[in-house]
Order: C-alpha cells, then structure tokens, then sequence
C-alpha cells in the first residue's frame, strides 16, 4: 500500500497536480503512523516471545485500542 501511496504522489507532483498532493499528503501522513503502529505491535511481540502471559497483555492492549471506521 505504501508505495502506492508514493507512486500516486509522484504522478502529481510530476504532473503539478498541487490538489492532488495536498490530499495523497493525508495518506502519507496515514500510511507512516500505520507503519510505526504495527512495527511497535510485531517489536512487543517479538519481546515476549514464547512467554503466553505476556502475548495475553499485549492481545488485552490491542483489543482496547478504539475502533475507527474507514
């Protein structure tokens, strides 16, 4: 999806597409918090490896996050 995101970018600065830009910059803004959320999420797992109580805490945690539609 990221380098979509870039590739779509780069047609409209190409192309001087500045509306086009302005809105891509959303998804880019989007796209990075989504990149460094879900590395957090694999680096915890990682940590706990086979530790099963550690997996539930970090399963409890990520239920807990608030649900935002698309």
């Amino acid at each position: 999806m990221t380098s979509l995101i870039n590739e779509l970018y780069a047609l409209a600065v190409e192309h001087n597409d500045y509306p086009a830009q302005v809105l891509l910059q959303w998804y880019v803004q989007e796209q990075v918090e989504e990149e460094k959320s879900a590395f957090r999420i694999v680096d915890e797992l990682r940590m706990a490896g086979d530790d099963s109580g550690a997996r539930l805490i970090i399963d409890h945690e990520l239920a807990r996050r608030p649900w935002e539609p698309t």
